[in-house]
């Protein structure tokens, strides 16, 4: 999913702070799970998901 269509859905999650967050999930995750815990619309988990690397 691209930035634009995450920063389109529903959500609190300002895009530079998204672009952020897909940033340091692509760092942390290769050293294990990212994990999020509890959410409003998804729009953050997506910006996670879409930075996480694949094991």
């Amino acid at each position: 999913m691209t930035i634009n269509k995450i920063d389109a859905l529903k959500g609190f999650m300002p895009q530079h702070e998204g672009v952020a967050l897909q940033k340091w999930s692509a760092i942390f995750s290769l050293h294990g799970s990212v994990v999020e815990i509890g959410t409003y619309g998804g729009k953050s988990s997506l910006y996670l998901a879409s930075g996480a690397k694949k094991k």
